[in-house]
């Protein structure tokens, strides 16, 4: 479409006709569909059109404002300078189940604007600013112009609309004008009425005119006691000691709810050294819980460094801060535990290969266990792997030999179990009998002959025999 960048139109070049001449149908056809296609297309503001193809695009070619969008959706809604209305279904509102209607104000064309919306439930009205491509959260407005109901400081005078009725209610200027005065004197004042105070003079102490019904007297107000003798209740120091004389003398450290500390502290400067805690932050849910013992301490700064010894009310466990490191120093849980000597098995027990660890009674039972020497004809019991052994002969003639690993007072029995004729005809040089006579077996078939022994040294093994125990 002929138009140049203002969207002023022009003939096509050629297009004019040539009086007596013939029309071109080529440029005449060219023409007519150049002023269709520009029939068709949205008309520039210059020809007094709006530019734009929709409502919305001609409101904002126009800089107008779109009354009654419906928003769906507070995050994605194609907002156009103007007003809208969202019922309580819509996404992400101010409220959630609310109805709004509002406001949008558009800065400028790069999409910076701020919507407000006014909560049709409650009437408070919300501000949300878009800026830079990115939408901020919903805020109250105006909350400048009002006090919070958390606590604020008003920055103008506030005017009661009367005086106070109830002990709580906010007092008037003339409410408090109105009262009786003050009267300073070294003497009582007279014709005053009941209520008036009287400031004496010489003393400093304060009085009240009482009216009890049946007389009137003055009635101190409030003793001024010397501070520099007397502590103050709310806090005060102390230059000398404190002694509580009494039957049951007590310190009660009473704070009204859990969450502090009550607690003595040791200081040198002003600065915490130590804390006695007697009862601590914890939360008291239920059970005897919360609510602490403890003794912290404090670095030189007199910041808290951690609690050396830590107790529980529900469980009454004291928790000190760490294993000893001195002879006596407070043992742990964990450090006794860690140092409990380690147990021997059976087989380190019978080899002697632990002897350092301690010999449990189930460690003593398993070396007792009989140890299989098998069907050969000739041993060589391992006093290493076992007390008592068991040998069935597979010949009619045997040899056992001196035994390996022996320890010096190891004592137990071989049992010698016969399979019919058997005798050992060959005896390893450390075995010792009674006047050096070595035994002979129990011939019969199924017949136990039991060697004793007891080890004097590896080349002196002391026996005793019993044949055919029955």
């Amino acid at each position: 479409m002929p138009r140049d960048g203002s969207e002023i139109y022009y003939i096509p070049p050629g297009t004019e006709g040539i009086p007596d001449s013939t029309i071109e149908s080529i440029k005449y056809n060219e023409f007519i569909h150049d002023v269709e296609q520009d029939l068709n297309h949205p008309r520039p503001i210059v020809a007094g059109g709006t530019g734009g193809s929709t409502e919305e695009e001609a409101l904002f070619n126009l800089s107008g404002e779109m009354a009654y969008q419906v928003v769906t959706n507070f995050d994605t809604h194609p907002y156009i300078p103007g007003s809208f209305y969202a019922d309580a279904a819509a996404t992400a509102p101010p409220v959630a189940g609310h109805a709004f209607a509002g406001i949008i104000y558009q800065a400028n064309l790069a999409g910076d604007m701020v919507v407000e919306a006014r909560d049709l439930t409650t009437g408070v009205n919300y501000i949300r600013i878009h800026s830079g491509g990115v939408w901020g959260t919903w805020g109250v407005d105006n909350t400048s112009q009002f006090v919070k109901k958390s606590g604020d400081v008003m920055t103008g005078l506030l005017t009661l609309s009367g005086g106070p009725t109830a002990d709580l209610h906010a007092a008037t200027k003339k409410y408090v004008d109105d009262l009786p005065p003050v009267i300073i004197s070294p003497a009582p004042p007279t014709g005053v009425e009941p209520g008036t105070l009287w400031w004496e003079s010489e003393t400093g102490l304060l009085y009240v005119l009482y009216d009890d019904g049946n007389s009137i007297q003055w009635v101190i107000a409030s003793p001024q006691p010397d501070t520099a003798v007397f502590v103050m209740k709310n806090g005060d120091t102390m230059t000398g000691d404190l002694t509580i004389s009494k039957a049951t003398p007590s310190f009660n450290l009473d704070k009204p709810s859990p969450g502090t500390n009550a607690a003595f502290y040791g200081t040198v400067g002003g600065l915490k050294r130590w804390g006695f805690i007697l009862t601590d932050t914890q939360a008291e849910s239920g059970g005897n819980s919360g609510s602490g013992f403890g003794i912290y301490r404090y670095n030189d700064a007199g910041a808290f460094i951690d609690g050396v010894l830590v107790g529980l009310r529900d469980t009454g466990l004291l928790t000190v801060k760490a294993d000893p490191t001195a002879a006596l120093g407070v043992a742990t849980k964990q450090y006794v535990d860690g140092r409990a000597p380690a147990a021997a098995t059976a087989a380190e027990y019978v080899a002697n290969s632990a002897p350092t660890k301690m010999l449990t009674p189930g460690a003593a039972w398993g070396a007792a266990i009989l140890v299989n020497l098998g069907s050969v004809a000739s041993i060589t019991p391992d006093f290493g792997a076992g007390l008592d052994f068991q040998w069935l002969p597979s010949s009619a003639t045997g040899t056992i030999n001196n035994p390996t690993n022996t320890k010096q007072g190891q004592k137990g029995v071989i049992y010698i179990l016969q399979n019919g004729g058997f005798n050992i005809t060959t005896w390893g040089s450390a075995y010792k009998f009674a006047g050096g006579v070595k035994p002979v077996m129990t011939a019969a078939a199924g017949a136990c002959d039991i060697l004793s022994y007891v080890v004097y040294s590896s080349t002196q093994i002391y026996c005793t025999y019993i044949a055919d125990a029955k």
